[in-house]
């Protein structure tokens, strides 16, 4: 999934909510300004189980967001909120 920030940020921490508590990983990557993909933060071989992740990352500047969420086997790929924090 692909979100736009609308406005360029420095990303500082990304935090995500997943329908139901799992083993779900995700890498995340921002969009530059200059149009290259840079890896904000990889939790794909991540063993939690919870249903929510706060995560600091890279202090990385940009304006949108790509996450690639992989659920545990069975369960759909989905993400119940994401939530971006950054300084502009």
């Amino acid at each position: 999934m692909s979100i736009s920030t609308k406005k360029i940020l420095q990303f500082r921490k990304f935090e995500i909510i997943f329908p139901r508590p799992g083993n779900c990983r995700f890498p995340a990557q921002v969009e530059s300004d200059g149009g290259q993909w840079i890896d904000l933060v990889d939790e794909s071989a991540s063993r939690e189980n919870g249903h929510k992740r706060v995560v600091e990352t890279k202090r990385i500047i940009g304006f949108r967001l790509r996450v690639k969420v992989m659920p545990p086997p069975g369960a759909p790929a989905s993400a119940a909120e994401i939530r971006i924090i950054g300084a502009m």
